[in-house]
């Protein structure tokens, strides 16, 4: 190993932080340019079956029959309801639907 320490003062560091801040949008835009296509869902019993193997080879040995099929169908029923939130289509900069407010009273809406 080397004894020499390499050292950055604050405003090169500053420079540095401001040009690869400036230089990432346009980073986000060139690799969202090529968008591929999506690839397709996986139909639900295939995910369920999936999780399940994935389950059964991680902790099956520690689970009786009635564990493991309990654990079945709360797959099933979890796979069941996202799709749903899956369904639901969203880009990254959409707003959220309802909106923090740590005051409460009188200022909570801002009067």
């Amino acid at each position: 190993m080397s004894d020499v320490k390499t050292q950055i003062s604050r405003r090169q560091f500053g420079r540095g932080a401001a040009l690869a801040a400036a230089g990432l949008p346009l980073l986000g835009k060139r690799a969202a340019a090529p968008a591929a296509p999506a690839a397709p869902a996986t139909p639900p019993e295939a995910e369920v079956a999936a999780k399940y193997q994935r389950l059964v080879a991680e902790y099956g040995q520690r689970m009786t029959p009635a564990q493991l099929a309990r654990a079945r169908r709360t797959i099933a029923e979890h796979v069941r309801m996202l799709e749903a939130v899956r369904r639901y289509s969203m880009a990254n900069g959409d707003a959220p639907a309802t909106v923090l407010r740590l005051v409460t009273g009188e200022n909570a809406h801002g009067e």
